[in-house]
């Protein structure tokens, strides 16, 4: 039995080839776009691709964990940076993910939210200085550009 993609009632994608020209095929991984003949490309790529075009990049790890570091000598009074950094880091990459902005975190009544909203202001005003932005925030600064529409699949 050959895969299919259900789209709609009566409509099914068998391959990439059944699309119509100018569609860009989305995929969650690897495998599911060689099952339908397409070039890999997932959500992310997409977003990538927003933020290239509008001249921005993705900051290395490396990068971005030297940037957390200086953030936070900048804004908390720390003997340890780069401890306190890998300490911070699964938080704020959360924060990021989630897409929870700095100034919400600095409006709480709660002062470890506050707390983390300067440093995630500073961080991230460190990274947009280079014309970067953090791995975990690509989806949600790709929609805040608000980029063009796209016919995809």
């Amino acid at each position: 039995m050959g895969r299919f993609l259900l789209l709609s009632p009566g409509l099914r994608l068998t391959s990439a080839a059944d699309l119509q020209p100018g569609r860009t095929v989305l995929t969650p991984s690897p495998r599911a776009a060689r099952a339908l003949g397409a070039p890999p490309h997932t959500l992310e790529d997409q977003a990538r691709q927003t933020l290239s075009a509008r001249g921005l990049g993705v900051a290395p790890p490396l990068l971005a964990q030297r940037q957390l570091e200086a953030a936070l000598r900048e804004v908390l009074e720390i003997t340890d940076p780069a401890g306190t950094a890998r300490a911070w880091a699964p938080t704020l990459r959360e924060l990021l993910w989630t897409g929870v902005s700095a100034e919400a975190l600095k409006k709480s009544h709660l002062s470890r939210a506050r707390e983390q909203g300067v440093v995630l202001e500073a961080y991230q005003g460190r990274l947009q200085e280079l014309g970067l932005v953090d791995q975990a925030a690509v989806l949600w600064e790709a929609v805040r550009l608000n980029p063009r529409r796209q016919a995809l699949l």
